[in-house]
């Protein structure tokens, strides 16, 4: 019993340790190998918002206007989306839209992916319609989704893009197999400003051909800072530009 008064203290002391290590979670970019392409994101996301910001929303609401072009220049589509997502206490979107004067909406939700049009299911690829959503939601939220799990990262060097941007250039490499949240099992890099690292582009590898994507203009809604307009190009191996595929816009945030 006289050895009571010692083991009280260092009770207490073991107690509070424990509380201290609950609420202080792991850094998000603990998990990254390379040095240099964490010192890159640590910017990047601080540039973009911050971490915290991110981690807090609940759900988003915006829109996404496509317009496609062909190899001449002609205009092949021009679709306005309403994105809604839940993030909260699990992910759950829809994305709908209007086709030659029918409603199409796709719903995710936990997991499990239908679509609907003029709001009855028809049959469609449920793995598709799941890329689609992941994919959405990963551009969306870029560059914080380059912490997700699984992603492998690494730091290919300071490149020049074809618009004359001085960048730092990371590779990015996915496998669908073994993670779910991934949509593509393509190889990007992503490019991010060597002055302010802004998240300024990015390019895939989809096999037969390459695309290169600016993110051209933002806009901030919840503290952080998303893309408003993104134009996309074919390019060659060597970044050069061919012709342009596409224009993205992002518009009428509601952030909560």
């Amino acid at each position: 019993m006289k050895s009571l008064p010692y083991l009280v203290p260092l009770f207490f002391i073991l107690i509070c340790s424990a509380c201290g290590g609950r609420g202080n979670p792991p850094s998000p970019f603990a998990q990254i190998k390379d040095e240099k392409v964490k010192e890159i994101l640590e910017n990047a996301i601080t540039r973009a918002g911050g971490w915290e910001n991110y981690r807090n929303i609940d759900s988003i609401i915006y829109k996404k206007r496509t317009v496609l072009y062909d190899i001449n220049g002609e205009k092949e589509s021009d679709v306005t989306q309403v994105h809604k997502y839940q993030l909260k206490p699990y992910l759950a979107m829809s994305i709908s839209w209007e086709k030659t004067g029918e409603q199409h909406e796709i719903i995710y939700k936990e997991n499990k992916a239908k679509k609907l049009i003029n709001k009855k299911v028809v049959e469609s690829d449920e793995e598709a319609l799941k890329k689609t959503c992941m994919a959405a939601y990963y551009v969306l939220f870029m560059p914080f989704k380059l912490l997700d799990p699984g992603v492998g990262l690494s730091y290919k060097g300071a490149v020049t893009l074809p618009h004359s941007k001085n960048v730092h250039a990371i590779a990015a490499s996915y496998d669908t197999g073994k993670n779910d949240n991934h949509s593509t099992d393509d190889q990007w890099e992503y490019y991010f400003d060597k002055k302010n690292y802004d998240f300024v582009a990015n390019m895939v590898d989809h096999g037969d051909y390459f695309a290169l994507i600016y993110n051209s203009e933002y806009i901030e809604a919840g503290g952080l800072r998303f893309n408003a307009y993104r134009p996309s190009y074919r390019v060659d191996n060597e970044r050069q530009h061919l012709w342009q595929r596409g224009d993205f816009f992002y518009s009428d945030f509601t952030v909560k």
